[in-house]
């Protein structure tokens, strides 16, 4: 994981790097939950302590992630120059479809070569 490409490519998805701003503490019988400024709650935590509080982030470095990036990036506005330049575009009767190399076939370079294209 590259928090600092996965937490900028989160947010290019408009998605919520969790845990940034905890706006609040939800208890549980013993235990707690923070709760992110967007309303997702963290993983429970059976004894208080901010630090221990973790958020499920995106992790570009996945396949999981791989998907959603490849989503995005054949919706972004400059998706005919990303895949001019990092793959192929084939235009048939009807949408156009887009393919990366090879050699991008690979969460983390893929995410590194998105992230340097997008900043």
């Amino acid at each position: 994981m590259n928090i600092d490409r996965d937490k900028f490519l989160t947010e290019v998805m408009n998605e919520c790097w969790h845990g940034v701003e905890i706006v609040d503490y939800r208890n549980n019988a013993g235990s707690s939950q923070a709760l992110c400024k967007c309303g997702q709650g963290s993983r429970w935590k059976s004894q208080f302590n901010d630090d221990d509080f973790q958020f499920t982030q995106n992790d570009f470095s996945t396949w999981k992630c791989f998907e959603k990036l490849f989503n995005l990036l054949t919706h972004h506005d400059r998706k005919f120059e990303f895949f001019t330049k990092y793959g192929a575009i084939v235009h048939g009767d009807d949408e156009p479809k887009f393919y990366i190399e090879d050699s991008l076939i690979d969460p983390d370079k893929f995410a590194d070569i998105a992230y340097a294209f997008l900043k």
